[in-house]
């Protein structure tokens, strides 16, 4: 049938899973799998051919809706009985293989039983203390806190809750204390044997590789990125090659023709080869754990094995459907997971739009072999990247010449000389020594791809063009489709008509979207963003000239703000260059994000506090790239921005100038306070000053939105201040459960009495004001997400069109 039957078999339950996800309820969703079991059966009677064939389909399509609608109803029934801040202990069993590579083993375990009770099978997400021996099917007894998965905290920012409902969780939490309880039955030995050989392979690999290579070789061979420093996963992102890292049908496939190879050399036959082909991936799994691009591509080399060893042929494209509807019938939720989506997307690219240019010429077909397999892998995988990322890579498909055949030899190289090492011990330093240079080789073709001029396009948030971009790809997906029995004359040139329609449809809604210009504000407003950067400041702000960016979070070992929160931000809001960036003053939670910032996204200016005695300004913890001039601004300074920015703060340093150590340390009190805009239409932003400062501010009068600062510490935002500047809305941005107790009940207490209603970033997430002569009004922009139009002002600005204000609440 050449997938005739089973690809839109997986298409329609795979779509049925994702609409049952996103619109059925609970008790339409048992209505809707009873119909569908009727249909089914009805099909299953004598009928026509055509007949019988729409009815299996339509039936399996209702049970997918079904099924899909009944996942988050079940996970919706379990978070209910999570009670956020409130100590669990609980009996739970290891499911899958923890992550130890970033420090604290991450774990996901499943309820047995606890105190308060939680439903039994219940899936958590944990992170497990230091040093903590828990391995896969292992018990555990653990005390932890335990919080639902949030909703997205940033507009185009990271969604906790999407993607616990794609893994099945139904919450997270760190636990403080775990007993651990290995099995001894004798079903789980083969678990605990895999996971001595994954230890001791991570142990291995750690003595016998450098630093850097390690950052690269336990990825590609074993799937755990949780070591990944920021700025590397940066670079991939940015180069387009991040799928060569995650494990998904390309390693499988390397490995398995590894061990065919082998066992061929041994002079196996073709049963030989394919139970080698099958053991390989099952044991990959095993080792890697349940990932779900890894499990797909697995499964389908199970299929493929099965084909060889039973002698049937199996069509790609059918083999492909046949393993996503077998997966997806186990795990319904992997049908919102990304990688998942990635991976099989990409391999359909590959099996139907690479294959189907067959150029006449000898040139264009060593073209077609180099360029078509990234081309039509990435032509099915652009609409996802632009729907979940807001950009894509132009330089993806000429990196993929040189990164897929080097991470090739390096996934190769890393398992050949783990597993000789193993064997005999000593015996592999050549092998490691390879991994080292190649390692190096993929690095250096991942950040001088990642520095390529433009190298990631910013996209923006464009619902109407990844459709149409989505809808291209199908076309051209269909049309190219290999087709195993001969077709009528006249259809060949319609699915060549239909592969051809839908690269154009795609290509120009990418390049029509891509050349839109970025989210703003109607004329006379501007937008004041507070963005969720945990305990440290980003605020962008966006008027008629453009975009802003006062501060950009902070950085640690493992998170930067500016990758994390604002970067992504940016590409939603579709802004390509900042007209400038200004860094406050140099505490890491309001520099430590720039530089990032800076290499992702143009910056036409950056504007600094000048330096003091013991206040040196933006410099020990902000590097700034080579060849960027940083210019000093003092009080007294009208910035060129529309709306005007005065700067309010600190005074202008000479021979000398120093400033007084107030209540803060000396930085703080050097920190830049700006203010935007006039009279009723105006925002104080106050950095880290506090109430020592703020008697020296001349402030022109009311302003309707004020940045509280130094987070809400007790040491700012003095009665004084507020009495002057009677702000209407008040902004906190702080961290949840941070360490230094801000914001203080007593500034709190203080905003109250002034009458401003308070905002938290650590309660609701990015903050948005519109701003203009008649005041500030908060707008909801998680309800403005997804709607269409863009542009400067008016009825472009969708924003403001689609966000009702949002009734404020008092702290």
């Amino acid at each position: 049938m050449g997938g005739r039957c089973a690809a839109p078999a997986a298409v329609l339950a795979w779509g049925g899973l994702v609409m049952g996800a996103a619109w059925l309820r609970a008790p339409l969703a048992i209505a809707v799998a009873l119909a569908g079991g009727v249909v089914l059966a009805l099909a299953a009677v004598r009928l026509p051919p055509r007949v019988g064939t729409l009815a299996a389909h339509l039936g399996l399509a209702l049970v997918a809706l079904s099924r899909g609608g009944a996942h988050p109803a079940r996970l919706a029934a379990e978070r209910a009985w999570i009670a956020p801040d409130r100590p669990y202990w609980f009996v739970a069993r290891v499911v899958e293989p923890p992550l130890r590579e970033g420090g604290a083993p991450l774990a996901v375990v499943a309820i047995e039983r606890s105190s308060p009770p939680l439903p039994c099978g219940a899936r958590l997400r944990l992170v497990l203390p230091p040093g903590c021996a828990a391995e896969w099917g292992d018990r555990c007894r653990a005390l932890a806190r335990l919080e639902r998965p949030s909703r997205p905290r940033n507009p185009g920012g990271f969604d906790p809750r999407a993607v616990s409902d794609a893994a099945g969780l139904a919450g997270s939490g760190v636990a403080r204390y775990v007993e651990v309880v290995p099995a001894h039955d004798l079903g789980e030995w083969p678990r605990g044997s895999v996971m001595r050989w994954r230890r001791g392979f991570e142990r291995r690999a750690h003595a016998a590789l450098s630093a850097h290579a390690c950052l690269l070789a336990l990825p590609l061979a074993l799937g755990d990125r949780s070591a990944l420093p920021p700025d590397l996963d940066a670079a991939f992102r940015a180069s387009g090659l991040v799928h060569v890292l995650a494990l998904s049908g390309m390693h499988v496939t390397w490995m398995a023709a590894v061990a065919r190879g082998l066992v061929a050399a041994c002079g196996a036959g073709v049963a030989g080869r394919a139970w080698a082909r099958l053991a390989c991936a099952v044991l990959y799994v095993a080792l890697a754990g349940p990932l779900p691009a890894l499990v797909r591509a697995a499964t389908g080399e199970v299929l493929g094995a099965w084909a060889r060893l039973t002698g049937r042929a199996l069509d790609p494209l059918q083999g492909l459907a046949v393993g996503a509807l077998a997966v997806l019938a186990a795990r319904p939720g992997w049908s919102l997971d990304l990688g998942f989506q990635l991976s099989s997307a990409a391999t359909l690219g590959l099996i139907t739009v690479s294959r189907a240019w067959r150029p006449a010429s000898a040139w264009a077909q060593r073209m077609a072999a180099a360029f078509a397999p990234t081309l039509g892998a990435q032509c099915m995988a652009t609409p996802l990247l632009l729907a979940r990322a807001h950009a894509f890579s132009w330089v993806a498909p000429f990196a993929n010449l040189f990164a897929v055949p080097i991470s090739g030899l390096l996934l190769v190289a890393t398992w050949l000389a783990l597993i000789v090492d193993a064997a005999w011990p000593g015996t592999a330093q050549l092998l490691f020594s390879a991994c080292d240079a190649l390692a190096a080789a993929f690095a250096a073709v991942v950040d001088g791809s990642a520095r390529m001029p433009g190298a990631l396009v910013v996209f923006g948030d464009h619902p109407a063009f990844v459709t149409a971009a989505a809808l291209g790809a199908a076309l051209a997906a269909w049309g190219s489709a290999p087709r195993r029995a001969p077709e009528r004359p006249w259809r060949a040139p319609r699915r060549e008509a239909a592969a051809w329609t839908g690269v154009g449809l795609a290509v120009v809604a990418i390049g029509v979207g891509a050349a839109l210009p970025p989210l703003a504000p109607p004329p006379g407003h501007f937008w004041c963003v507070a963005l969720d950067v945990g305990q440290g400041d980003a605020i962008a702000v966006a008027a008629a000239d453009g975009w802003r960016l006062v501060d950009a979070g902070g950085r640690t070992p493992r998170f930067d703000a500016g990758n994390g929160v604002v970067v992504p931000f940016l590409r939603w809001a579709g802004v390509r260059r900042l007209e400038s960036l200004a860094l406050t003053h140099d505490d890491a939670d309001h520099v430590g994000g720039a530089a990032s910032v800076m290499r992702a996204v143009a910056c036409r200016a950056v504007w600094v506090a000048p330096s003091f005695p013991g206040a040196p300004g933006p410099g020990p913890r902000f590097a700034a790239p080579a060849g960027r001039r940083l210019r000093a601004v003092a009080r007294g300074d009208l910035l060129p921005c529309v709306p005007e920015w005065r700067v309010l703060w600190p005074p202008r340093a000479g021979p000398g100038a120093a400033l007084e150590r107030p209540l803060t340390s000396a930085d703080n009190a050097a920190a830049l306070v700006i203010e935007i805009g006039d009279s009723l239409g105006a925002a104080l932003l106050m950095a880290d000053a506090d109430s020592v400062v703020e008697e020296s501010l001349a402030v022109a009068g009311p302003v309707a939105l004020l940045k509280v600062g130094h987070h809400g510490s007790a040491s700012s935002t003095g009665v004084g201040l507020l009495a002057r500047v009677k702000p209407r809305f008040a902004v906190i941005s702080v961290g949840s459960r941070n360490r230094f107790g801000h914001p203080a009940p007593v500034t709190l207490g203080r905003l109250e009495s002034s009458g401003a209603f308070v905002s938290r970033t650590d309660r609701d997430g990015a903050i948005w004001f519109d701003v203009s002569a008649s005041g500030a009004r908060p707008l909801d922009w998680r309800r403005a997400a997804g709607c269409a139009g863009r542009g400067a002002g008016g009825s472009d600005a969708r924003i403001v069109r689609a966000s009702p204000v949002v009734a404020p609440r008092m702290p």
